[in-house]
């Protein structure tokens, strides 16, 4: 019997959902960008690193601003949180590639591919491939057809 699209949403749901895997990401991220800042700083001084971040931050609190007509702080707020998380840890990444290369592109491409974002996506597309699977067995059990 074909499983309904909610009992395979809620089996992929329930058998990936780990809190304490996304929070052991989010210090591994957050351990890995001071060391890269630090390295950065050592790298290139602290006018590059401060600046690529402060540019990254005004540029995306403007172009929220320009996008959205009527502002309001707390949107505000969050997109600058965003941001300048993302300067940091780009910034972050930067120096640990450009001091130790192999090892730091190693430990870049590592939280890369295994960051929440991109393991959220490889479940939703898996749970989208289960779900045309189980429907076109049953249109074809619907209409007869042979498997292939």
């Amino acid at each position: 019997m074909a499983r309904t699209t909610h009992e395979l949403w809620l089996e992929d749901r329930q058998g990936v959902i780990d809190r304490g895997r996304d929070r052991a990401w989010w210090r591994c991220l957050h351990w890995c960008s001071s060391v890269g800042l630090l390295l950065a700083v050592v790298q290139w001084g602290w006018v590059v690193p401060s600046a690529v971040v402060l540019a990254g931050v005004a540029i995306a609190v403007l172009l929220f601003i320009a996008c959205l007509g009527k502002v309001d702080l707390a949107r505000v707020r969050v997109v600058v949180d965003v941001s300048t998380l993302t300067a940091l840890a780009t910034v972050g990444a930067a120096g640990l590639v450009a001091v130790s290369a192999p090892a730091g592109l190693l430990i870049v491409l590592a939280l890369t591919l295994t960051s929440p974002a991109v393991r959220r996506s490889l479940r939703d597309a898996r749970t989208a491939m289960r779900l045309s699977l189980v429907l076109a067995r049953a249109a074809r059990k619907r209409t007869g057809e042979a498997p292939w």
